[in-house]
């Protein structure tokens, strides 16, 4: 279990930094690199904080792994919808 969502941690940070990469095409470079960065600081906080009643415990890494999924689907739908507005907005 531990092993699939560490997969799928990786699969979801693969999809958003190519989702990133095409948002720099419609969307100002320098601001979505820094939201990018504050984002990946918060979502290793909060994860760590989310799990850390459970910390030393076996559970601790699964519990951060789906912390850390919820947080990059969400993050990957943001990005796609500031995205595709900038889209709109061009014609």
């Amino acid at each position: 279990m531990k092993d699939c969502a560490a997969t799928e941690v990786e699969e979801l940070e693969r999809l958003l930094s190519a989702t990133v990469a095409k948002a720099d095409r419609y969307l100002p470079r320098t601001l979505v690199e820094r939201s990018q960065a504050t984002f990946l600081r918060y979502m290793d906080a909060e994860c760590l904080v989310a799990a850390s009643v459970h910390f030393p415990g076996s559970e601790y890494p699964l519990l951060v792994s789906d912390c850390e999924i919820g947080l990059l689907t969400n993050r990957i739908e943001q990005v796609r919808y500031d995205m595709a507005d900038a889209i709109s907005l061009r014609g």
